[in-house]
């Protein structure tokens, strides 16, 4: 499968793709990207640190994973996938509540 991800305008509407690091690289390019917040039967959410080897905001907490549909994947897919690949257990139902759009410098390097 591709690894590219999806450049989008303030439609979200598919523009082109890139690489992640080229997304976020001096001034960021628009592109789709996701945060997926788990809850049990509680109510209890599951929140998780970012690791040390992130180039963007490591070791800042965040929702239960954090990524970006690849070319070709649906966000279920990508959701399902990343799922997998960050906490190990299989999830189905995403439940998509909202879209937006914000910009955050992170360094010189990366936006």
């Amino acid at each position: 499968m591709n690894q590219n991800i999806i450049l989008v305008n303030h439609k979200d509407e598919a523009i082109g793709e890139t690489t992640i690091i080229n997304s976020h690289l001096g001034e960021a390019k628009l592109h789709r990207a996701y945060t997926v917040i788990l809850r049990n039967n509680k109510g209890e959410i599951l929140l998780t640190k970012r690791s040390l080897k992130k180039p963007l905001w490591p070791t800042y907490w965040d929702g239960s994973f954090s990524s970006h549909p690849r070319v070709g994947e649906t966000l279920e897919q990508s959701c399902e996938r990343r799922a997998k690949e960050e906490l190990g257990i299989e999830v189905k139902d995403f439940k998509d509540l909202f879209n937006y759009s914000y910009h955050i410098k992170w360094n010189t390097v990366f936006s």
